[in-house]
């Protein structure tokens, strides 16, 4: 999956607060919309998985959880398509 304004749609169906985002970058800068692509957080994601943060936060220790992709003091960020990746591969089985 890639941060094109077609992958966007794609990502934006998980997390639909990436597609607006997403499309206001787009409308207010153009040429740097795709430059940082956003990222997403734990509880962004248990949001868009109906499950609670604790979940998410038992999958991180056992290891099942992808390692983020970026760590900012101590909060986790994922690429919204490193998330999708992990569930279309079958997630924390």
């Amino acid at each position: 999956m890639n941060l094109s304004p077609s992958g966007a749609h794609e990502v934006g169906k998980l997390f639909p607060a990436y597609s607006l985002v997403q499309s206001q970058s787009i409308a207010a800068h153009p040429s740097k919309a795709s430059l940082i692509p956003t990222l997403v957080t734990r509880d962004d994601i248990a949001d868009a998985l109906r499950v609670d943060k604790r979940t998410l936060d038992r999958l991180r220790s056992a290891g099942k959880l992808p390692k983020p992709d970026l760590f900012i003091f101590r909060s986790s960020r994922w690429r919204p398509e490193t998330i999708r990746a992990w569930i279309e591969s079958g997630g924390g089985r």
